[in-house]
């Protein structure tokens, strides 16, 4: 079975699990696209009650708004169930199972692990970006649409190495899921334009931990657009965090003792 074979399958899969419990299922769907539309609720009541942030007018700022949710949409729907099978399955001693497969343990996880929760966020994400879109006129047809495309692509790129990370601590620390809640805390920073933060603070998060890669960024290549050699900046750290996140796994995966052994 080839690799994109076993993506479909496995999608098809969870979904099919998913759809058992209908009701469960569109709860909470409902749940998380009402928690997300919070955000552009209170951006609305920002921009109707004050001047904004400076800077950055009610149709940009929404438009970072729909970019943070989309990402961490995506983070939900296809990267979290990767740390969560990997600890689970660690602690319960199962974890050999991966080893038995056609295909290496992280591909295969990769391949496999969906959360079609996920899709609520994911939705929400795009229909906020695509009203930011009309009300600031943004050409689809453009260089800075294709500079967008690509800082989506490296935000989740970089999201996708925290997680493989945060597995990797599983064979350390059996309860290393929790770290997903700092990243969550950290990843918070994303929600707001890294333009109002302090000089220190823009560069931790654009080089030593990039979360501005998840909104900020994508939001300002439509907006403002990037140089060329501007976007390859831009990907060192994320591409820094995937050879970081690679060898994380490599290290763990050698220091990894079966249950019967």
């Amino acid at each position: 079975m080839s690799m994109l074979e076993l993506l479909f399958r496995a999608m098809g899969i969870e979904f099919s699990k998913t759809m058992v419990y209908k009701a469960n299922f569109i709860i909470k769907l409902i749940s998380l696209m009402t928690v997300d539309l919070i955000g552009p609720i209170v951006t609305t009541l920002i921009y109707t009650t004050t001047s904004g942030i400076p800077g950055w007018s009610f149709g940009q700022f929404l438009l970072l708004q729909g970019i943070f949710v989309f990402v961490m949409g995506m983070v939900h729907f296809s990267q979290t169930a990767i740390a969560w099978r990997t600890v689970y399955e660690v602690r319960e001693g199962n974890f050999d199972k991966f080893l038995t497969k056609p295909y290496k343990p992280l591909t295969y996880l990769t391949l496999t692990s969906w959360e079609p929760d996920g899709l609520g966020e994911v939705f929400v994400g795009i229909i906020i970006m695509a009203y930011s879109f009309s009300k600031l006129s943004i050409p689809i047809l453009s260089f800075n649409f294709l500079a967008f495309i690509a800082m989506l692509a490296l935000a989740w790129l970089f999201t996708y190495s925290i997680t493989v990370v945060i597995a990797s601590l599983a064979f350390i620390a059996v309860k290393s899921f929790g770290l997903f809640n700092i990243f969550f805390s950290i990843m918070d920073i994303a929600r707001y334009p890294s333009t109002i933060y302090s000089y220190e603070m823009r560069f931790f998060i654009s080089f030593l931990f990039p979360v501005a890669i998840a909104s900020s960024f994508p939001a300002l290549a439509l907006i403002k657009g990037y140089a060329l050699i501007d976007m390859l900046w831009m990907a060192l750290p994320v591409f820094g965090f995937l050879v970081f996140a690679w060898i994380m796994w490599k290290i763990a995966m050698t220091k990894y003792t079966s249950a019967g052994g």
